[in-house]
């Protein structure tokens, strides 16, 4: 007996009677993502946060960084000063008395010499003056811009919740108005009626968001004008501070010149004022009044710039912060927007009789492409 048709027949009945595979879906999730009614706030977000990022990468020196720099050389500067106050200090004074009268022979024999001394001093020591004051005004408003910046990214972050939040409340009335708009059999009367609840929803958004910046606005100029206030207060002390000291120094060189430039070297006048100069000669104490008026001097300047640095260090740790509340919202917004997607594309493949439904952005082959299907469907949701 021939074997093959029986076997033939069997394999067909075989394959009639077993079940036919279900098709898979498949949603093109970039697609549907792009024309989410929210997918303008995610962009907005990704720009809040590249903008904070990028005033974390400052050319040069952050203000902390120079702040600290400017505190350690302050102190260095101390320390040589103090140094060779003692040196001076610690010399044999009768050599120093020999070497002071030996000057004031000088100082008579070539008074215009010793006034271009004074010149030449003076200018410097004002030189040096106004450069350690120019540098602590650049530190100060070098502070006040990125206290001021952040301040700013603060405000700019709640406006954007806001709209988020009202984007969010009002994402699928505004869709479906839109796919309304869209419907080209639309009576006039009827477009007419859906574009005005159109408008109106976006002019309520508007006022919200427009009322919180009116608002935002004034308390960044009220911040503004305390950081101005406060560094003009900082720069006011360190100005009266360099200049006293300047002063301080310049009248001391001043009476140095001017004991030896009032006459001659062979005037009485000049002995008698060499002879009341010699008693008066207290080297160590003067000494010890320069040294503590160092220690003074740069414990002070290496206080304010330690003040500075924190400030600056506090600014960088408001930022981050800031930066991570964005980023935080940012991937929260992006869950919800994908998880809507997804459950409207498993509602659409259980209606269509599909097994399951693949979400990405390549389709499988053989699947059944839902995107059209589930964008609808977002719309009445």
């Amino acid at each position: 007996m021939n074997q093959r048709p029986f076997a033939l027949m069997l394999a067909i009945t075989l394959i009639a009677a077993a079940p036919p595979q279900k098709a898979a879906g498949f949603v093109d999730l970039a697609q549907l993502v792009a024309i989410h009614p929210l997918h303008n706030v995610l962009l907005a977000y990704d720009r809040e946060i590249a903008a904070l990022q990028s005033t974390q990468h400052l050319g040069g020196l952050s203000p902390a960084t120079a702040a600290e720099r400017a505190s350690a050389a302050v102190r260095r500067d101390a320390s040589a000063a103090q140094t060779r106050t003692g040196e001076i200090a610690s010399r044999d004074q009768q050599a120093d008395r020999s070497r002071e009268r030996a000057a004031v022979a000088t100082i008579l024999s070539s008074q215009r010499t010793g006034d271009r001394d004074m010149g030449r001093y003076a200018a410097s020591l004002t030189r040096e003056t106004n450069a350690n004051f120019t540098n602590y005004g650049a530190s100060i408003a070098e502070r006040n811009d990125r206290a001021y910046a952040a301040r700013e990214q603060q405000l700019r972050e709640k406006e954007n919740t806001l709209a988020f939040d009202l984007a969010r409340r009002d994402a699928a009335k505004r869709l479906s108005l839109r796919l309304k708009l869209g419907d080209l059999h639309l009576t006039h009367p009827a477009r007419a009626r859906y574009a005005a609840e159109l408008r109106a929803l976006d002019d309520e958004e508007l006022r919200a968001i427009s009322a919180l910046r009116r608002s935002d606005a004034a308390v960044l100029a009220a911040y503004g004008r305390g950081l101005a206030s406060s560094g003009n207060a900082d720069q006011g002390a360190m100005a009266v501070q360099l200049r006293g000291a300047a002063v301080a120094n310049l009248a001391i060189r001043r009476r140095v010149a001017q004991a030896g430039a009032q006459t001659t070297a062979t005037s009485p006048g000049l002995r008698a004022a060499a002879a009341s100069f010699a008693p008066s000669y207290r080297l160590d104490a003067e000494a010890q009044n320069v040294t503590r008026g160092f220690h003074a001097a740069g414990d002070e300047l290496s206080h304010r710039f330690a003040q500075l640095a924190d400030s600056a260090n506090q600014s960088q740790r408001e930022t981050a912060a800031a930066i991570g509340r964005l980023e935080a919202t940012r991937a929260q917004l992006y869950r919800s927007i994908v998880a809507q997607i997804v459950n409207e594309a498993r509602l659409v493949a259980r209606r269509r009789g599909l097994d399951n439904v693949e979400v990405g952005r390549s389709r499988p082959a053989g699947s059944v492409d839902l995107t059209r299907a589930v964008r609808a469907g977002l719309a009445t949701r």
